[in-house]
């Protein structure tokens, strides 16, 4: 295993092939960069950017039954942008119709809104120079 971070009660690390896999069930269509969260040897989250049709795209996603804190997930998401920041050209994301929460934590990480669909609203986190 490679060397592990913690993050509240989680340690976190780049994942590797075998990580997505474990964590998906199959490998991932796209190219991925990503970080992945473990509670003790179990995954529980994950999150990175990964090609689709040619563009950059922010995900996150946690598993149904893990029981994270609201702290702990803004902490992991600190650290999932962290790597995003890190690239030079425009990042989109998706974030599914959840209620009033949608999108809050990805405004709060300076994405801004550009259009709704019925599976999501979309946002771009635009390069700084």
């Amino acid at each position: 295993m490679k060397k592990a971070n913690t993050v509240g009660n989680l340690t976190y690390r780049i994942a590797t092939p075998d990580d997505i896999i474990a964590f998906y069930g199959e490998k991932p269509k796209e190219s991925t960069r990503a970080i992945v969260f473990y509670d003790g040897d179990k995954i529980v989250a994950i999150g990175g950017i990964k090609r689709e049709s040619g563009r950059l795209v922010a995900f996150s996603e946690i598993k149904p039954d893990a029981r994270l804190s609201k702290m702990t997930i803004v902490r992991g998401a600190n650290v999932v942008m962290e790597m995003i920041r890190g690239y030079k050209v425009p990042i989109w994301a998706a974030a599914d119709h959840k209620g009033d929460e949608t999108g809050k934590l990805v405004k709060h990480y300076g994405f801004e809104h550009q259009a709704s669909n019925q599976d999501a609203e979309i946002y771009t986190l635009w390069p700084t120079p």
